[in-house]
């Protein structure tokens, strides 16, 4: 039995397994001529980068690489969809994947996942890397100073502020922007020289609860 995601018009939005088992292909579908597809969506927040692919997926075994091709596509007509990306097959074993891509902010992303063998497991891996809150000048946080008062009268004023730099970025104009990244506590002192590396620590994202819905 074909799973509800076979078609583009009803996409699952989740980050959950799936199964090409019984999934069959469109007419005029990209990828088709291996004769099973499966399909995802999802509407970025944010245009951090993010990185997706199908690792993990295996044959009805359960232990057999499942030889799969995955495209990320813009478009609302399964025959007119864009791949701003191509499309990605054995590029981890024998399965897909792309790291680093820039998403539009609200473009609704269609994620199609092309079985190359004769059904099984697939699985969808998605992340994207959370920006810090303090990594624009307009959101510095305030510094506050713990104040000690000793038996003598004297006044100790200290704090110990922690701050994460991964994923943080520099603005336009932003004064020692080249170094590397900062982390903005009034003015941007806490510095990483080392250059931006991909995969940075990212954070998953749950793509929700799988549900079906019709794309217009």
């Amino acid at each position: 039995m074909a799973g509800t995601n076979d078609a583009l018009s009803v996409d699952q939005v989740a980050h959950v397994t799936g199964s090409t088992l019984g999934s069959t292909v469109e007419s005029g579908e990209q990828n088709a001529n291996y004769g099973r597809s499966i399909w995802y969506s999802w509407t970025p927040t944010t245009s951090m980068p993010f990185a997706v692919n199908t690792y993990g997926s295996v044959q009805p075994d359960g232990k057999t690489p499942l030889n799969t091709t995955i495209s990320v596509n813009t478009g609302t007509s399964v025959s007119t969809l864009s791949e701003p990306w191509g499309a990605s097959g054995n590029t981890l074993s024998n399965w897909g994947g792309f790291s680093g891509l820039i998403p539009t902010v609200g473009t609704e992303y269609e994620i199609q996942i092309v079985d190359r063998n004769n059904g099984g497991i697939t699985m969808l891996n998605f992340q994207q890397p959370i920006q810090q809150g303090n990594d624009m000048f307009a959101n510095a946080l305030p510094v506050t100073l713990n104040k000690q008062v000793f038996p003598n009268g004297s006044i100790l004023e200290t704090n110990l502020i922690y701050g994460v730099s991964s994923n943080a970025t520099t603005e336009a104009g932003e004064p020692n922007g080249g170094v590397g990244r900062y982390g903005t506590t009034g003015q941007p002192t806490l510095q990483d020289p080392l250059p931006w590396p991909w995969p940075p620590p990212l954070t998953e994202i749950s793509m929700s609860t799988p549900e079906a819905r019709s794309v217009p």
